[in-house]
């Protein structure tokens, strides 16, 4: 007989039969799969089922210090560096067909190849040079068969989508320092980046390359500050000014859609950020601190030089610049011992321009068709706020008496009109209160992975030398150390948007009305509170001289929380029943290629008849196998690891 796996009912994978669960990229000369592929000597292929990344870097970092003054009552020192960033990358793409290569330990010096890099020009086939796909036919081999324990199932074989992408640049930085009087301490500098950008992709349709799809780009960031430190005894004040700014220098919206860029107007971004903080005490053991200043941010390069495709793309029109915050911050410390610290701080930062992509109106005049549009329009826009308030409680004790600790405790509260740039509309929200459907253009919601409460607490103990000298106790626990690390986190927002954040669960049935709104509208309902302990315990040994060798065990997740994501449960035998037709199937009479062979794994008492509720549990059985085959959903199970620390 074949190689069949579990019982004489069970389907052999593969064309040939191999016997393994499971794709295994192996395809045979003969498939009708891959009739099309020119096999020569070969009768068999192995296309690698995982998507590659490639990407290459070198970095380069010189400079030079210089002190230029040095007096009793003065000085000055300059600094100056320069860097250069490359790098060369392969987002993703799908493996070249046959490709093995020799690792050790996981690393190799050959590079990942890829299969489109086979072709000419990386296109693709082109007819006239006799080229073909893998199976002869197709850039995107859909619909692969492959079997699973109870039935068979389909994957994407490969697909010869590639993007390429080449980033240049070069960093100037310069600083001085200078010491004005016994009073005042200022600082000024600047930065300098200039990018040089390429890249291009192919698809899997082998269409040549457009020239105006292959662009480059040559944007430039630049910064400046000057700050200023005045020390009057008591009495600490900072205060500066920094100026941003950005030019996209060339533009980037000329592509095969906007030959002559017309949608795109590049405009020059600036931006000015004033800072000051002082701090004074008020008592011997006590002292206050404010601070206000404003901090701004340029969107990623991603967004800001993204390029049009189609009429409804996410990509910047020129009008894209750098959102801003607000931020004030007030705080104490107070000295409750000589080794122990209290410190509080209050903090609010107003958000304003985050990224966004969303509809608005738009008037700009076409320069090369010669016509004014007025239109509205989806786009990448700085049309998100948010705000952020809180305090931070905080004890801190130093290593004395054989012992530290540090306790945190932060309450929070992040509110936002937009989590991601694509964040989705809270159309169908329900008032909570009155039940009735709103609309919100733009209402501050709790941002995701807001946690309002957050409680940490870090200890840390050595038994000492001379720990019950003289007995057993002393021997074993002389030099021995425990650390313990305990985090509480109140519950975060459920999402309902497939973020792929495991902890983030949304139960349905409690969050959805019977017509599928949300009920309070996004991120209104929270989950369970979590939990965290890690300890490490170690034990030293000194071996002469400065030598030690440490003996250590860690433990993470050591109460071995899971994720508030429930099992899969409930099962019932009657939506199960349609999997064979509702009909028992017999093995003899299915043809060698019938799809339903795999479900005889399910034939329990093997006597080659699987009847509709044996085929009922095995697709119960596998559904329960689907469910479960992320363990991310349930989080990190306790880790325990020991190992030794040599010191020499």
């Amino acid at each position: 007989s074949e190689n069949w796996s579990r019982n004489q009912h069970s389907y052999p994978s593969g064309y040939q039969g191999e016997g393994d669960y499971f794709q295994t990229g192996l395809f045979y000369e003969g498939d009708p799969l891959w009739e099309g592929r020119d096999w020569g000597g070969d009768t068999v292929v192995y296309v690698p089922q995982a998507y590659a990344r490639r990407i290459k870097t070198h970095n380069l970092l010189t400079g030079f210090d210089w002190d230029i003054l040095r007096t009793a009552n003065r000085s000055a020192s300059f600094q100056f560096r320069f860097s250069y960033f490359g790098s060369v990358g392969v987002n993703q793409g799908s493996i070249e067909t046959d490709y093995e290569r020799d690792t050790f330990m996981s690393w190799s010096t050959h590079d990942v190849r890829f299969e489109i890099e086979r072709y000419y020009n990386k296109e693709g086939p082109h007819a006239d040079l006799g080229e073909k796909w893998v199976d002869g036919a197709l850039g995107w081999k859909q619909g692969v068969d492959y079997e699973s324990p109870f039935e068979m199932g389909q994957y994407t074989a490969y697909y010869m989508n590639y993007d390429y992408s080449r980033e240049r640049q070069r960093n100037f930085k310069a600083d001085l320092d200078f010491q004005l009087d016994r009073y005042n301490r200022a600082k000024l500098g600047f930065q300098y980046t200039y990018f040089n950008l390429w890249s291009f992709g192919t698809n899997y349709k082998a269409e040549p390359l457009n020239p105006l799809d292959i662009y480059p780009k040559y944007p430039e960031i630049w910064s400046a500050y000057i700050q200023n430190r005045t020390d009057v005894g008591d009495l600490v004040v900072n205060y500066g000014l920094r100026y941003d700014g950005y030019a996209p220098k060339t533009n980037w919206g000329t592509t095969s859609y906007d030959p002559h860029a017309e949608g795109i107007q590049p405009n020059v971004q600036t931006s000015l950020s004033p800072r000051f903080d002082v701090a004074f005490p008020v008592t011997e053991k006590t002292q206050f601190r404010f601070s206000y200043g404003v901090f701004t941010q340029l969107p990623s390069l991603n967004y800001m030089l993204r390029i049009q495709t189609d009429s409804r793309n996410e990509y910047n029109l020129g009008n894209l610049g750098y959102a801003r915050t607000d931020a004030f911050e007030a705080g104490m410390s107070y000295l409750l011992t000589n080794d122990m610290v209290l410190d509080l701080v209050a903090y609010y930062r107003d958000i304003d321009g985050n990224l966004a992509t969303k509809e608005f109106f738009r008037d700009y005049y076409l320069w090369y068709t010669e016509r004014r549009v007025r239109e509205t329009h989806y786009g990448a826009v700085n049309r998100d706020n948010g705000n952020i308030k809180g305090l931070d409680l905080q004890v801190r004790k130093r290593f004395s008496d054989n012992f530290s600790f540090d306790l945190m405790y932060t309450m929070q509260f992040s509110r936002t009109t937009g989590s991601a740039p694509n964040t989705p509309s809270l159309e169908g929200n329900l008032d909570p209160a009155t039940g009735e459907q709103y609309v919100p253009p733009d209402e501050l919601r709790p941002i995701d992975n807001d946690r309002t409460h957050k409680l940490t607490c870090q200890f840390n103990y050595l038994f000492p030398d001379d720990f019950k000298s003289g007995t057993l106790a002393n021997t074993i626990l002389k030099n021995f150390r425990t650390y313990a690390a305990f985090t509480l986190l109140s519950g975060e927002p459920l999402l309902d948007i497939g973020t792929g954040n495991w902890t983030q669960f949304d139960n349905t049935s409690l969050t959805r009305d019977a017509a599928g709104r949300r009920v309070g509208g996004l991120n209104f309902f929270r989950g369970a509170w979590s939990y965290d302990l890690s300890l490490r315990f170690s034990k030293q040994f000194s071996l002469g001289a400065k030598r030690r060798v440490s003996v250590f065990t860690e433990v993470f997740n050591a109460l071995n929380y899971r994720n508030n994501r429930p099992y899969p449960s409930g099962y019932t035998l009657e939506p199960y029943t349609h999997v064979t037709g509702g009909v028992d199937l017999v093995w003899s009479d299915l043809s060698s290629d019938n799809a339903n062979l795999p479900r005889f794994n399910a034939d329990f008492d093997g006597n080659g008849i699987l009847t509709v509720e044996e085929a009922a549990l095995g697709a119960i059985a596998q559904s329960v196998m689907d469910d479960t085959m992320d363990k991310r959903k349930w989080g990190r199970a306790r880790q325990i690891r020991t190992g030794l620390e040599l010191t020499f």
